[in-house]
């Protein structure tokens, strides 16, 4: 079934799921969203202790996981609220004689719904989008520098189920609005795939870690102290990613927001460029050894 219809699909149920819930009970649900969203994270204490407690939340993800907690707790409580007041509401319309609800309600409701399902089908897109995107850099990092070819001859595409799935939902009437609305601009996935590239060069790997800036950082006491504990090298050798995330001293690593904020001045994706088109300068001045350069030079004078 192709993502068009899918979506079509998807955009018609919640129309007619807003034509007998009517208008009001959208608005509540919207309205509920937008106040959990905004209480989320400065209340997020309030579930704080109870991510830090649960054996199935990692420590790392602990303090994500109470604003996740926090706003859903808001957004069922203003949910709830909002159903008992439009069914008094309900009630009261029928005792006197009246329906449930007028016919604009339904309108509106109807209106309401199909927006609503047209974004959550834009979102689910725009994921699926960035994921495709993802697996694509992944896929040409694995398979290593692309060889060079003429313009008659392209290399092949990298082949995979979340990029045939994205070149559908580029391709389908959904595309323009996805690729409006995606987040995720080409500067990010441009800084991932030099990251991918780097990391999968040994040369160009060491390169990045004796960079002033990565070197700096690579001497932190904090992230040495990670970096070395032999609990955290075991766990990431046996691929116990649970382990990892929810291990003490990375949690606690985490909580360091001078050096997080030190972090977001760097500009990774500078950095990267720097290396790799400094690769290409050597690789093109090294393409004439210095005795044919000589010879040649002789040659011209």
């Amino acid at each position: 079934m192709s993502v068009t219809l899918i979506g079509v699909a998807v955009i018609l149920l919640f129309t007619v799921i807003g034509y007998f819930r009517g208008i009001l009970r959208i608005l509540v649900a919207f309205a509920s969203l937008l106040l959990a969203a905004i209480l989320a994270r400065p209340l997020s204490f309030i579930c704080g202790w109870a991510a830090e407690r649960a054996d199935f939340v990692p420590k790392t993800l602990a303090p994500l996981a109470a604003v996740f907690a926090t706003g859903l707790l808001f957004f069922l409580i203003c949910i709830v609220a909002g159903e008992v007041y439009l069914r008094r509401r309900e009630e009261r319309r029928d005792w006197e004689g009246l329906p449930a609800k007028e016919r604009w309600e339904r309108v509106g409701g109807a209106v309401a719904g199909g927006v609503w399902g047209f974004v959550l089908v834009l979102i689910t897109l725009i994921g699926l989008e960035i994921v495709g995107n993802v697996e694509e850099i992944t896929l040409k990092a694995v398979a290593g520098p692309a060889q060079p070819t003429d313009a008659a001859h392209p290399p092949p595409a990298p082949e995979g189920e979340f990029i045939t799935l994205r070149n559908e939902i580029e391709l389908s009437p959904f595309g323009l609005f996805v690729e409006q609305a995606n987040p995720v601009d080409d500067r990010v996935l441009k800084t991932f795939e030099d990251l991918m590239y780097v990391a999968g060069d040994p040369d160009l790997f060491e390169q990045f870690r004796n960079h002033p800036v990565i070197s700096h950082f690579a001497n932190d006491p904090r992230i040495i102290a990670v970096a070395e504990d032999p609990e955290i090298q075991q766990q990431i050798q046996a691929k116990q990613f649970f382990e990892l995330l929810d291990n003490e001293k990375i949690a606690a690593l985490l909580e360091e927001e001078d050096l997080f904020e030190e972090l977001k001045r760097v500009d990774l994706g500078a950095i990267l460029r720097e290396i790799i088109e400094g690769s290409k300068l050597k690789v093109s001045n090294s393409k004439f050894p210095d005795d044919e350069w000589l010879r040649l030079h002789a040659h011209g004078a």
